[in-house]
């Protein structure tokens, strides 16, 4: 039985011939790639999940996995949605989005993470505020009265109930108005 927590015990459990991980591609990842690699002998791959790296990863996943052609048509695919994406978001108005997180939705993810990049790429202007370690942000809702976005987005059921039933999130606009969305999560998360 794998321990809990030990990245090499769950690795070997599985017997896998290779490893690949798609996300953050920092020192701390890139150090447990190593360490993974080291002690189990499977070759570990670090691909960067940023949206705009995609195509990118598709690419050169494709002959890595034996099918250049499969990796080539879904790189081509993300190339036009992001091309689609792109235009969409010069057509439209740049609205003001406040992505919720949290049990009381007061958290809020910063930087270049996934939501807010994919919020980006969509012409969206995001809260400013200063990220912690993991490029999350606390604030307060005075922050976001103040700031009064178009929208507010979230993929947390507990984050839109407090949105959309508690008190002081009534004088937003976009509560008033009932533009709070929920992002569905399944099979995989469709912002993050």
């Amino acid at each position: 039985t794998a321990r809990d927590g030990d990245p090499a015990e769950l690795v070997r459990a599985a017997h896998p011939d290779l490893i690949v991980d798609i996300g953050d591609v920092d020192r701390r990842y890139a150090n447990l790639a190593d360490k993974v690699q080291q002690e189990t002998g499977v070759p570990y791959l670090l691909f960067s999940g940023s949206l705009l790296d995609i195509g990118a990863t598709l690419r050169k996943l494709g002959p890595i996995l034996g099918n250049n052609a499969e990796g080539e048509r879904l790189a081509n695919y993300v190339a036009a949605a992001m091309s689609e994406a792109r235009k969409a978001a010069q057509r439209q108005a740049h609205p003001k989005v406040y992505f919720a997180r949290g049990a009381d939705g007061l958290q809020t993810p910063m930087g270049t993470t996934g939501p807010m990049e994919f919020l980006r790429l969509l012409g969206a202007r995001t809260l400013d505020a200063k990220p912690d370690a993991h490029g999350n942000a606390t604030v307060i809702v005075d922050q976001v009265r103040a700031w009064q976005p178009d929208y507010i987005v979230t993929d947390e059921a507990d984050a839109f109930d407090a949105v959309t039933h508690r008190s002081v999130w009534q004088a937003l606009n976009a509560v008033h108005d009932g533009r709070v969305l929920l992002a569905p999560t399944g099979p995989f998360g469709w912002i993050d």
